[in-house]
């Protein structure tokens, strides 16, 4: 959900790791700004752009990590088709594909949503806006993947988070195709 530390995290993982971060706002805002918000052609557009992205990604020669910063909602066929890219791009690079899901209790949360930073990357800061999500959605993810990890930010640093990630990560094995 967001406020959970997704982008605070990856950035820390970003700095340990050898690895690139595409936040999902990146992707997400571009297309908000093109469309004028999330207009009918939003859904379309966004998986136009994004397609065009991973495609370009496969084509680099870089090695290497990707970090995905997404939000994702179960039941919402674009949200969970933006979820099977991500696992195909792994799959068409031939790496590893690990879902990682970072929670928070609902009051860490929502005094999260209101750190200044929020703000000026245009995040949702709206506590009850988030309950909403949370009362309506769940979030795709997969955790029945051999190289699925679920973590509880609520009362760790960016740092420690990322550190238990990082062990996670040593783990992991399988390659999914």
């Amino acid at each position: 959900m967001p406020g959970v530390g997704k982008y605070t995290v990856a950035k820390r993982l970003r700095d340990i790791l050898p690895a690139r971060l595409i936040d999902n706002h990146l992707i997400i805002d571009l297309v908000e700004g093109i469309c004028g918000g999330r207009t009918r052609d939003y859904a379309r557009m966004l998986a136009t752009i994004t397609g065009i992205v991973y495609s370009l990604i496969v084509q680099t020669s870089a090695d290497g990590i990707i970090l995905f910063t997404n939000s994702l909602a179960k039941g919402l066929p674009e949200d969970e088709a933006r979820l099977a890219a991500v696992k195909d791009l792994a799959r068409r690079m031939q790496t590893l594909f690990v879902s990682i899901l970072l929670t928070c209790e609902a009051a860490e949360n929502e005094r999260r949503l209101l750190m200044p930073d929020r703000s000026s990357k245009g995040k949702l800061m709206d506590a009850r806006n988030l309950r909403e999500l949370i009362a309506k959605y769940q979030i795709a993810h997969y955790p029945e993947h051999p190289n699925a990890f679920q973590i509880d930010t609520s009362m760790l640093t960016a740092e420690q988070a990322a550190n238990k990630i990082v062990e996670h990560l040593k783990s992991c094995t399988a390659l999914e195709g």
